[in-house]
């Protein structure tokens, strides 16, 4: 997975889901929803990346309740998302 360079210009939640979900040309709407395509899943883990890592270094459960899903399934995007790539 290819990181975007994300412009923040506020450093709170919404701010990062909204810009995310700009950058990535997805409604904040679908990064909260339930929908699973690859391009909604791809800007949802920027999401969870960006709000586990530094300034926000928010919890598993924490990320969990602000996207309205389960610790485990944010847990499993940080593990993916923290495994080496294969070079084929």
């Amino acid at each position: 997975m290819e990181y975007k360079i994300i412009k923040l210009d506020k450093f709170d939640t919404k701010s990062v889901i909204r810009e995310v979900a700009k950058e990535y040309d997805v409604k904040v709407k679908e990064i909260l929803g339930r929908r699973n395509s690859p391009w909604i899943v791809n800007a949802r883990w920027e999401v969870i990346r960006i709000l586990n890592d530094i300034p926000f270094k928010l919890s598993a459960s924490h990320i969990g309740r602000i996207l309205g899903k389960d610790h485990s399934s944010i847990l499993y995007a940080l593990k993916k998302l923290n495994e080496p790539k294969l070079a084929s």
